[in-house]
């Protein structure tokens, strides 16, 4: 269960804030 709850959070939580905040504030700013 912790396999999987881990990857499963690292991808959504690594790919929200990720392509939300870096891409989001590099490419305007």
């Amino acid at each position: 269960m912790l396999d999987k709850t881990t990857p499963s959070q690292r991808g959504v939580q690594a790919a929200k804030p990720t392509r939300q905040k870096t891409p989001h504030n590099e490419i305007k700013v």
